[in-house]
């Protein structure tokens, strides 16, 4: 155990480690197959379509950390919890394509996985794309392929909106600090990311979509913490 997490595999001397809230996802889970009344068959695709989106999503942070390890930044870990993954890197490169490279690595890998998925069920005859994207009603194999691969495509498009914490959020800097001082670049990557936060922010409340505020206030925070992070890191250097 190591400050609140636990190491759970290894791969490539990188630590995948599980935070103590992760149990939560499995509170969350319980709350479901109670509110909606899951047959123990529904209870089990859904918490194995759960646990798939986590594995999926350390596929993803694998991605940036070994895209890191070529420009030999090394990474003490990967840690998840119910939020989702991060590759803590020692240090962010400051070189705009390098950083560019790290920062897609990661929306990459989920485009394969889809892509392989979907060449598996072409290759067999079946269709791509799920009838219904009801993650309680999966009772077959070939339907949990394709709920993963939608899966895989969400979690691409959510990691390249342009805003701190997602890798778009990184993506942009390192497109803006190609062409401005990288210290801008982050001001105005991060400006936008709070922008976009206060977006989610209102469209959630109007639409009654409550986890969009609750993503609004971690995006503007993280957008604000990572300005203020460079800031600080420019000015001692």
């Amino acid at each position: 155990m190591l400050n609140g997490s636990w190491s759970i595999a290894r791969f490539a001397n990188i630590p995948v480690r599980l935070h103590w809230s992760f149990a939560f996802v499995f509170v969350v889970i319980a709350f479901f197959s109670v509110s909606y009344e899951l047959q123990p068959k529904q209870i089990f695709a859904f918490t194995l379509y759960i646990l798939t989106l986590y594995l999926c999503v350390v596929f993803h942070e694998y991605g940036h950390a070994l895209m890191a390890k070529r420009f030999g930044v090394d990474t003490e870990d990967i840690i998840i919890s119910p939020i989702g993954g991060v590759a803590r890197l020692h240090r962010i490169p400051h070189q705009p394509f390098q950083e560019f490279l790290i920062a897609i690595a990661g929306p990459v890998v989920n485009v394969v996985l889809a892509l392989i998925i979907a060449t598996i069920l072409l290759t067999i005859g079946e269709r791509v794309l799920p009838a219904s994207l009801d993650s309680f009603s999966i009772e077959k194999p070939i339907e949990f392929l394709r709920m993963v691969l939608v899966l895989n495509v969400i979690l691409f498009l959510f990691n390249l909106i342009p805003a701190f914490p997602m890798d778009g959020g990184r993506i942009l800097r390192a497109l803006l600090a190609s062409k401005i001082p990288y210290v801008k670049a982050t001001t105005i990557a991060s400006l936008i990311g709070r922008i976009i936060a206060i977006g989610f922010f209102i469209y959630g409340i109007y639409s009654k979509q409550y986890t969009l505020p609750f993503i609004a206030i971690l995006i503007f925070t993280m957008a604000r913490n990572e300005e203020r992070m460079v800031k600080r890191t420019y000015k001692h250097e």
